[in-house]
């Protein structure tokens, strides 16, 4: 039997803003910027709360509302629901990017 993953209804407008702004940052014009400003502010790759926190995600992508308050709107289920999206996204980057930014992407 395979795992399947159980499917929770997203509550807020704000996830698809963020999932957006996410894909974007990861997205293949803004990926090495991104992965620059995460690195020279010590954080790893999978610290989504503290790049947040640090407005790492509207430095990359300008223009878009701040990404922090949009997940602090966020109710807590749609908040885990957006890490999982990340921590997937993160996963998916080009393999020559990843090598670049292997400090980053490492296991503490």
């Amino acid at each position: 039997m395979a795992f399947e993953q159980a499917s929770i209804a997203i509550q807020s407008t704000e996830f698809e803003q963020l999932k957006d702004l996410i894909s974007k940052a990861l997205g293949k014009d803004n990926v090495s910027k991104f992965m620059k400003s995460i690195s020279s502010d010590g954080l790893l790759v999978r610290q989504i709360e503290e790049i947040l926190n640090r407005g790492l995600l509207n430095k990359v992508v300008s223009g878009s509302a701040s990404a922090l308050e949009l997940y602090k709107k966020m109710p807590a289920s749609d908040q885990g629901q957006l890490r999982e999206f990340y921590l997937t996204r993160i996963e998916e980057v080009d393999i020559e990017i990843r090598r670049k930014f292997q400090k980053i992407y490492a296991y503490s």
